[in-house]
């Protein structure tokens, strides 16, 4: 019982912080939280009021100690001011073909889960202006893991995957200028 007040009231002091902020623009916000400790409507309402605040860069990161994910809500796949964002752990990206995020420059998806194989490629295609990318530990079983972004300038990859299970990368990024890739053997 007493977890349930203390989440209550921390979700609560939350929300009034985001609801009080009367500047314009909110540069960044960055939320960590354990998965069974935190709503996924909470954190969904996070995001969305940071939306409205303009926010230009959000980094979310969901640990959880019984490998449960937390969905990224679809609805927040469309932001005008986003310019940053970054997934940490344990979040399932699950994106709707409808994704736009026009102003998103930078991209870090570390140890996310896919809801399906479109699911990446919906992302990307939603992010027309996207110059950086890094992905961490990207599980893509049984299909080529396909980067196909014009506007991609630097590409960062750090590749754990298990030879017998991956087939490998096709990078179709005809302004790239910088590729790093890391591989565990």
């Amino acid at each position: 019982m007493k977890a349930i007040k203390a989440n209550t009231r921390f979700s609560e002091i939350v929300y009034r912080l985001l609801l009080s902020n009367k500047a314009p623009v909110l540069e960044r916000l960055q939320i960590s939280f354990i998965r069974l400790g935190c709503g996924a409507v909470d954190v969904g309402m996070w995001i969305g009021i940071a939306y409205a605040h303009h926010v230009r860069e959000l980094e979310l990161n969901a640990t959880s100690n019984n490998r449960e994910t937390f969905r990224f809500p679809r609805s927040l796949y469309n932001c005008e001011t986003l310019e940053t964002l970054k997934l940490r752990a344990w979040v399932l990206v699950d994106v709707p073909s409808q994704a736009c995020l026009k102003s998103l420059r930078t991209l870090h998806l570390h140890y996310v889960d896919y809801k399906d194989h479109s699911s990446f490629p919906n992302l990307l295609f939603g992010c027309p202006n996207l110059e950086n990318l890094l992905l961490r530990h990207n599980q893509y079983y049984g299909q080529i893991f396909t980067i196909a972004v014009p506007s991609l300038r630097t590409l960062t990859i750090y590749d754990y995957n298990d030879e017998k299970d991956f087939v490998g990368y096709v990078i179709n990024a005809p302004s790239l200028v910088g590729l790093r890739l890391l591989t565990v053997v």
